[in-house]
């Protein structure tokens, strides 16, 4: 196949070396059956030849690395009617959330900086950041803090409970 690149001036050239049966005019390019001859814009054309680094690039791009962060035997309950809403809490420095619970079931994940956390008066755990923990539904979350005096944190819980249940539920 040849392709023909169109200028500001009709025909501006073309892929292949030009044969009996492709004649050039000014303005177009003359087909036969035995000879293709694509008409693409001279700026599409140049538009798409940019893209081909991007796209030989991608073509070799290394696999994706997956590690598992967290891995949470859930509780045995139904599903029917349950949403799972994912939030980002941020703490100032020093600032803390007062105690209360979920209706569902909570995964969090720490992006940035350390939270204090502790659940049903149980000992209090540090989570920093790229690292998760778990919540089981209903329990009391008596502690979530930031635990640095001077650096905030900030971390995505997924709540997963009953379609309108609120979140969270103070005491």
């Amino acid at each position: 196949m040849r392709i023909a690149i169109l200028g500001s001036g009709g025909v501006g050239g073309y892929f292949g070396a030009p044969t009996s049966t492709t004649r050039a005019h000014s303005s177009r390019c003359h087909l036969t059956t035995t000879d293709a001859c694509a008409m693409i814009p001279r700026r599409v054309f140049l538009d798409a030849a940019a893209l081909l680094p991007l796209a030989t690039d991608n073509a070799f791009a290394q696999a994706p690395t997956v590690t598992p962060v967290h891995v949470q035997d859930l509780p045995d309950v139904r599903l029917d009617g349950w949403t799972a809403t994912v939030v980002e809490v941020r703490y100032p420095p020093a600032g803390a959330s007062q105690a209360h619970r979920h209706p569902g079931f909570v995964l969090g994940y720490v992006l940035e900086g350390e939270i204090r956390f502790g659940v049903d008066g149980d000992e209090q755990t540090i989570y920093r950041a790229n690292q998760a923990f778990y919540e089981p539904p209903g329990v009391l979350h008596s502690v979530s803090a930031n635990a640095s005096p001077v650096n905030p944190a900030r971390f995505l819980a997924i709540v997963v409970a009953q379609k309108d249940a609120p979140i969270p539920v103070t005491p």
